[in-house]
């Protein structure tokens, strides 16, 4: 694939768009403000996929002691900007809900049953906090939705071949066998997408609902990397992707 194409195996209506490294990064990352750039790309990559830039709503994910890496908000008619959070979710045709990734997990959800939309920021820290869940909990409260109906969307990510660490001790390790396993390098490698796919089979979402994509950011060079540039030595590599995604009327 030499140029990028819009998702297409996905649900219909909702419109989802994943960027990539020929629309330049789109993003700072790290919780970082945007700069002049990337404001640029971004408003390009919407209009060339036929989102309205003036709709967008931003998950804008902070790194701190004080994030607890579950944090849902609600978009409606009015809310516009970033929001600091760790998922958006809503049920306004023509919002448009975006979220810069580098290796994380974007992840787009929608329900035709209850006309709901959500993306969620599934990296390491929210994965092990527990989004999935907290976001179940607030859109069945808000809006009525059941995962029973939910498609799944995830996008290329770090894959546990790549995703080492030294170690790994989330509170329910339980929940993580066969997920974070040790392998020869003497590190933890960890399935972020595995684990995540078995968290939404276990709220109900039926197997088929649920894509995953195989794409590993760290060597694929159509994507930008964080870990590729921080610790693969690959500095070039540095910038963020970005998912759209909304409800259409």
């Amino acid at each position: 694939m030499k140029t990028y194409k819009p998702v297409h195996n996905f649900a219909s209506g909702v419109r989802v768009a994943f960027s990539s490294v020929i629309d330049e990064s789109i993003a700072a990352g790290a919780g970082s403000e945007p700069l002049p750039r990337h404001t640029r790309a971004a408003t390009d990559f919407l209009h060339k996929y036929g989102f309205n830039a003036d709709e967008r709503v931003t998950v804008f994910v902070t790194y701190s002691s004080k994030n607890t890496y579950a944090h849902v908000e609600r978009v409606d008619e009015n809310t516009v900007g970033s929001l600091r959070s760790d998922a958006l979710f809503t049920t306004v045709p023509g919002k448009v809900i975006t979220l810069p990734v580098a290796d994380c997990v974007a992840t787009v959800v929608y329900d035709p049953v209850a006309m709901m939309l959500g993306v969620l920021h599934l990296g390491r820290h929210s994965s092990v906090a527990g989004l999935i869940e907290e976001f179940a909990i607030r859109v069945a409260d808000e809006v009525g939705s059941d995962p029973r109906n939910w498609h799944i969307w995830m996008s290329p990510s770090i894959q546990a071949e790549n995703n080492a660490l030294d170690y790994f001790e989330p509170p329910h390790p339980d929940k993580w066998k066969g997920y974070a396993e040790p392998e020869a390098d003497g590190k933890i490698h960890i399935d972020i997408p595995g684990h995540n796919r078995n968290c939404f089979e276990r709220l109900g979402v039926p197997q088929a609902n649920i894509y995953v994509s195989p794409i590993d950011t760290y060597i694929d060079k159509r994507y930008f990397s964080h870990r590729a540039a921080t610790e693969g030595g690959h500095p070039e590599r540095q910038g963020r992707m970005m998912v759209a995604a909304m409800l259409q009327a």
